[in-house]
């Protein structure tokens, strides 16, 4: 019919028009991407020309550095990560740290140092041995508390490590569920009490925490904001769009290694069952690793704006070049193993691992502690049926770490060649809360800020930061990505 050939033609039409703008609209951002490119390539010849004047410096930045400057930077310098290849912290990253340093001490102020890090623990079986923090974790703050001892001991004004967990940020995207990310992050809080009165652990939570302690009022009833709308204002500000996300992995090396790291984890983490085929699970992790990138771009420079005169420190290897600084939280065991065995890595986290406590006799490998003195390392869950006289560590009727003879350790690598016909999963978990408990929980991890006595002026500036996003001070457009790089060159 005439009218039927009328319609299909102008659905035709569209269809052809719709595919033209898409072209035209792919066309832009290749261009863009290319002219961005250049920029960074440009900005890369720059640097290389003026390399050597910045190692000049950052030399007679160090080399005319006060006693007290290199009295604290050789104690940084014990946690400070050296890699492989690629460390540029002699050349320049010492230099701008004593720089940074130098301005604290003159003015005699307490050093700061924050990093974004304990989330939640990983879900997967294959890497925990439970969804709870355990001596893992423990460990880790046990070297930032022995961090804290030794700087505040040297410096009289003091050094503050602030922790600021990303677990509201990240546990949807890994299906972490709140209640346990939330139980996760009220019991590293009172660990870091426990071990250190300067060592903190805030949260997204403290952004907004009258939202969340008081709620807010909507006529004759009161509602409190939760994770979700905690997430939603942030990210509708600070959060990039996916077309920059893209861009930025083609022009940033770096950048892009630190996706595939979010897509490694998250199918890693991920339910087998959940999925067909492992091609299904990778997917998934792939389109959520693109979900991690915009989001961590967004905490990076929400933070920034929060403690811009901190020192940041980062669970992420880097150049070590400066402003951000990638430290090792369990010490130097953790290379010795490394560089040991095939499944062991010298570079990880606690909520991705179990912690093996070494034992040199019997009567040590009953104990249920942790000493500092004790030698220790990480390593996945999966892998430690492999060492002879393995012994789990239980308290609480929960396995929190594993004892390893000293002896099982010698000889040829047991993990070389694992292979292993168990089949893992994600842990088993208890029932949900209800949403008051919810509720509650969400107060405690504001309040325990005063409780064990924090420092009200990292209240303020968390909370200053919320203020500014809810009254409009701080709009996207404002909000300039990629800026302020963590990497000191590529800035």
């Amino acid at each position: 019919k005439p009218s039927e050939k009328r319609i299909k033609n102008v659905t035709g039409f569209r269809d052809f028009l719709e595919d033209r703008r898409a072209a035209v609209e792919k066309e832009k951002k290749i261009a863009e991407m290319k002219r961005i490119k250049e920029q960074k390539e440009e900005a890369a010849k720059a640097y290389e020309a003026k390399k050597g004047e910045m190692m000049a410096e950052a030399q007679e930045t160090w080399n005319n550095a006060s006693l007290m400057v290199k009295k604290v930077m050789g104690i940084l310098e014990t946690v400070i990560y050296r890699g492989p290849y690629g460390d540029e912290f002699d050349a320049l990253g010492r230099g701008y740290l004593a720089g940074v340093l130098e301005q604290y001490i003159e003015a005699e102020e307490e050093i700061v140092l924050y990093m974004l890090a304990f989330p939640f623990k990983s879900a997967s079986t294959a890497k925990t041995a439970s969804p709870y923090p355990d001596l893992a974790e423990v460990a880790a703050l046990q070297t930032l508390g022995k961090l804290l001892t030794e700087l505040n001991a040297a410096y009289e004004p003091g050094a503050r490590y602030v922790l600021i967990s990303d677990g509201v940020t990240f546990s949807d995207i890994y299906g972490i569920r709140d209640d346990m990310m939330l139980g996760y992050l009220l019991s590293i809080q009172e660990m870091c009490y426990k071990i250190h009165p300067k060592l903190e652990c805030r949260s997204m939570y403290d952004v907004f925490p009258e939202q969340v302690v008081e709620g807010v009022k909507d006529g004759d009833k009161t509602w409190y904001w939760d994770e979700k709308q905690i997430r939603d204002e942030i990210f509708d500000v600070y959060q990039p769009s996916q077309e920059w996300v893209m861009m930025q992995r083609e022009i940033d090396g770096g950048f892009k290694a630190k996706g595939m790291d979010f897509q490694k984890f998250l199918y890693e983490d991920a339910d087998p069952a959940a999925f067909a085929n492992n091609n299904q699970r990778n997917n998934h992790a792939k389109r959520n690793a693109m979900r991690m990138l915009q989001r961590d771009e967004a905490l990076r420079i929400f933070t920034m704006g929060a403690l811009p005169n901190g020192i940041r420190v980062s669970i992420r290897p880097r150049s070590q070049a400066g402003p951000t600084y990638c430290i090792n939280m369990i010490g130097q065991t953790q290379r010795e193993m490394g560089k040991k065995f095939a499944e062991v890595v010298d570079l990880t986290t606690p909520w991705h691992n179990v912690l093996i406590r070494i034992d040199e006799n019997e009567e040590d490998s009953e104990r249920t502690d942790l000493l500092p003195t004790d030698k220790r390392f990480y390593m996945r869950n999966q892998f430690v049926s492999c060492f002879k006289g393995a012994k789990p560590i239980v308290e609480d009727g929960r396995v929190q770490a594993y004892s390893i003879p000293a002896a099982s350790l010698e000889g040829e690598d047991p993990t070389k060649d694992y292979k292993t016909d168990e089949e893992f999963t994600i842990h088993t978990l208890p029932e949900i809360p209800t949403e008051e408990v919810a509720r509650l929980n969400r107060i405690k991890a504001v309040k325990n800020a005063e409780r064990f006595g924090w420092d009200p002026d990292i209240t303020a500036a968390l909370k200053n930061v919320g203020d500014k996003i809810l009254n409009k001070e701080v709009t996207r457009e404002m909000v300039n990505f990629g800026a302020g790089n963590d990497n000191l060159l590529l800035s």
